[in-house]
């Protein structure tokens, strides 16, 4: 696979009583095709929900052609 043709994954996450409150989780997938992101996301996302019951999922997108560097 070429370095420079990466996929990341981007979770928008909301807070229920501040809804103007999100957080974006950027995240490397495992597998680096799209439908493996897509099932990872859906994993991790569930995860994280778990772990910050008072947030809701409001976006996840897989980004492809992203350059090889650590997410923030």
């Amino acid at each position: 696979m070429d370095r420079l043709a990466m996929i990341a994954l981007i979770i928008v996450f909301c807070h229920f009583t501040e809804p103007i409150e999100c957080k974006i989780v950027r995240l490397v997938p495992e597998s680096q095709t799209p439908i493996g992101c897509i099932f990872e996301g859906q994993e991790r996302a569930a995860l994280w929900l778990g772990d910050h019951p008072a947030w809701d999922l409001v976006r996840g997108i897989c980004e492809q052609n992203v350059a090889p560097q650590q997410p923030t």
